[in-house]
């Protein structure tokens, strides 16, 4: 895989700095007002060498994470903010969600994944929120759980929330096969 752009970070701020006045700002409002998802300005991104940041270099991003230039990516965010808050809370789930993976993902997962951010711009968020109330039969504060089987996993449960579900290809939920409450002390990432 090859990164869009090398990676310079005068030259990425500068960039998107020039495409968060020309593009983004200019798109906002409607985004705002149909409550969609801001599909144009992520495609935007990709054709810029943007999308990937936190994507390690080897897979074709930029590498901006926390074992290297954090600052950057923070800086990143903050241009977006300037102009557009909604569809920066989608950037930067997607990006959050790329750091985790580079963490946490196996070689095979991050291969896989990377590439389709990389090179089909796919976007990626995190699901979170349980429902404030409890299901019928449901006896714990959080009801999503996971159970190893034959060939994978059950995930059983519901999620309330995941910014820009709408527009994205993947979503990532973190489970733990230790139980309730575990996936602070044991957790897994559940991905095929």
């Amino acid at each position: 895989m090859q990164t869009h752009i090398i990676y310079d970070q005068q030259t990425v701020l500068e960039r998107l700095s020039q495409l968060t006045q020309e593009q983004f700002a200019s798109r906002a409002a409607q985004y705002d007002k149909t409550a969609s998802f801001p599909a144009e300005n992520f495609e935007t991104l990709f054709h810029a060498g943007l999308h990937a940041p936190a994507v390690p270099i080897k897979y074709g991003g930029l590498g901006l994470g926390h074992s290297s230039d954090l600052l950057t990516l923070w800086m990143m965010t903050r241009e977006l903010a300037k102009v557009d808050l909604a569809f920066t809370r989608c950037w930067e789930g997607h990006t959050n969600i790329q750091v985790l993976l580079s963490a946490n993902a196996n070689e095979v997962q991050k291969q896989r994944w990377f590439e389709g951010i990389v090179q089909r711009g796919e976007k990626w968020a995190g699901c979170s929120g349980e429902p404030l109330s409890k299901v019928p039969g449901q006896t714990t504060g959080i009801g999503t759980t996971v159970k190893i089987v034959e060939g994978g996993y059950i995930v059983d449960g519901s999620k309330v929330f995941a910014t820009g579900a709408d527009g994205l290809q993947w979503a990532i939920l973190f489970v733990s096969t230790a139980g309730t409450g575990a996936v602070r002390h044991h957790w897994s990432i559940v991905m095929t």
